[in-house]
């Protein structure tokens, strides 16, 4: 996907003689942009602390100069002759927490040992950013520090909202796709859902896609072969398409084979839906083995659809000792108990394995057996 930028070009497009133009004839007071002639390793930390605080992100220009009268694009020095990495350096580590996912530089040699750069800072899906423990945003042709308590209050409840709505994306995922595969009662089974905090704008442009369907075909025909469950070979994947969602199915070709369900919908969620036609298991086989596999699967699927910010994980397992009735993934208050559903975030990108073992010792718990945290 292109990202579009206020130089005109795309930005892997982007070319020196593009800033040139743009600084040429650039407003005063600009909000989208800021212009710095050195590499002020402060200065950097507050500029992009403050844009990715904002709505829309924005882009910093190191190494031109004049202040806007005009404006002289010659460039500056960088550490080891390297932008990006000088930059990237600066801002990681804790230099602005947390770090602005998607933040990414552009760099020209303008002359010897001289070079100019731009950072796009993308906002922050779960403001506030701060750096040494001071919160920053963009106004009109400045970047302040935000004082106004009801102001920082807004910029926290921006980052709670997100986090919450990430949860509850999780949480649909779950209960979409265990309603479609919830008839194989009493086989073992379990299904995850995996949601971020924020996206790239227009995700069904990047869902409804055939590389989107063609990757989660490739995908699941390397789970089920890492996972080496089919000696008697799989079907092909069923596709279902409805107006807010992508599922694939594949069913194995013998009666003690697994099922697979695999559903990514428009709201970010990436569900998996896991059974076999067996009706006691150890707990410990399944998190080691389908559950972690899923996992990685999910987490691949969901970055095609470029997420920002922390993941928040939900997983229901039931079948043997968690029975799912009909009712299971109904409204509360339901007579039939629910099978346990363990909720895990935030979370980076990728696998955890010391979070998948805390998965395994709840679940464990919650079917009755011991199982202490160390």
């Amino acid at each position: 996907m292109e990202v579009m930028t206020i130089f005109g070009p795309a930005w892997d497009d982007l070319a020196l003689e593009d800033i040139d133009r743009f600084l040429d004839s650039a407003p005063p007071e600009p909000l989208l942009w800021e212009a710095k002639g050195d590499t002020n390793a402060a200065q950097q930390r507050k500029q992009v602390c403050g844009f990715a605080n904002s709505h829309e992100g924005g882009f910093l220009i190191l190494g031109a100069h004049g202040d806007g009268d005009p404006w002289k694009l010659d460039g500056t020095t960088f550490a080891k002759d390297d932008p990006p990495s000088a930059i990237t350096d600066v801002i990681a580590g804790g230099g602005v927490t947390p770090y602005p996912e998607g933040l990414d530089v552009r760099s020209w040699e303008v002359s010897a040992g001289r070079h100019a750069a731009v950072v796009r800072i993308p906002p922050s899906a779960t403001p506030p950013c701060n750096t040494n423990g001071t919160v920053y945003e963009r106004v009109s042709g400045k970047t302040i520090p935000v004082q106004d308590p009801a102001r920082l209050a807004e910029l926290f409840a921006r980052g709670d909202a997100a986090r919450r709505s990430a949860r509850e994306r999780a949480h649909r995922a779950v209960v979409a796709i265990l309603v479609l595969g919830r008839t194989r009662v009493p086989h073992i089974q379990f299904a995850l859902g995996l949601a971020a905090t924020g996206y790239a704008p227009d995700i069904s442009s990047r869902l409804f896609t055939p590389h989107f369907e063609a990757g989660m075909r490739s995908r699941m025909t390397s789970l089920l072969a890492a996972l080496d469950h089919h000696p008697f070979g799989v079907s092909t994947p069923t596709r279902e398409i409805t107006q807010d969602a992508l599922l694939l199915e594949m069913e194995a070709n013998h009666q003690h084979g697994d099922t697979w369900s695999v559903r990514a919908s428009w709201d970010g969620g990436v569900a998996i839906y896991w059974s076999m036609a067996v009706e006691q298991t150890v707990i410990s086989s399944v998190v080691e083995r389908p559950l972690k596999a899923a996992w990685a699967c999910a987490d691949e699927l969901l970055g095609e659809l470029k997420p920002q910010g922390p993941r928040y994980l939900e997983i229901t397992v039931a079948g043997g000792p968690f029975p799912l009735g009909p009712a299971a993934v109904s409204l509360p208050g339901e007579p039939r108990p629910a099978p346990p559903t363990v909720m895990r975030g935030p979370l980076v990108p990728g696998v955890d394995q010391d979070t998948l073992a805390s998965i395994e010792r709840e679940l464990r718990r919650a079917a009755g057996e011991p199982a202490f945290e160390g």
